[in-house]
């Protein structure tokens, strides 16, 4: 008596193919999270020091940011008040608002 081979899926090629195309989107993602962490890491971050001149016997007030500017509010005596602008990519001072007595 001869035994005849198990029966096989009919599916069982659609089967491998997909195993076999996650796999490859495995590998795929593995390497594009590689990819990105080490361009992040050789990236150069921020800047050089800098600094924003703050005028004597002014005060140094709100400090927030938007986007890649920093808004540097300095406040006390009539003459100081004013809003300053930077670029945090840069450091540098791209702008300044007076607000002159009245």
């Amino acid at each position: 008596m001869q035994s005849q081979p198990p029966e096989v899926p009919r599916n069982l090629l659609a089967l491998k193919s997909m195993v076999i195309g996650m796999a490859g989107l495995l590998i795929l993602c593995a390497l594009i999270l590689v990819g990105v962490g080490v361009s992040r890491m050789s990236g150069k971050q921020g800047f050089d020091p800098a600094s924003i001149p703050l005028p004597t016997g002014c005060e140094l007030g709100n400090v927030t940011s938007a986007d890649d500017r920093l808004i540097v509010t300095i406040t006390g005596r009539d003459d100081c008040r004013k809003v300053i602008i930077a670029d945090m990519e840069s450091g540098r001072v791209i702008g300044e608002i007076a607000f002159p007595p009245d």
